[in-house]
């Protein structure tokens, strides 16, 4: 999977199956680019299939 279509995806869960505000969605898929520049910036060429916790944990601190 393609970050393009898992942010896509990701999108319509917030909207449709959340139904959280646009505000919202927009705040949540702000952290996904920040977390894919996150792995960019640190050459982790990671599909969004095989992010993992200690990915995100590295992300998160």
């Amino acid at each position: 999977m393609k970050w393009k279509q898992a942010i896509q995806d990701y999108n319509h869960y917030l909207k449709i199956e959340r139904g959280l505000s646009e505000n919202s969605i927009k705040n949540y898929l702000r952290d996904v680019e920040k977390l894919i520049t996150y792995l960019s910036e640190n050459d982790m060429a990671i599909s969004p299939i095989f992010i993992d916790k200690e990915t995100i944990q590295r992300f998160v601190y």
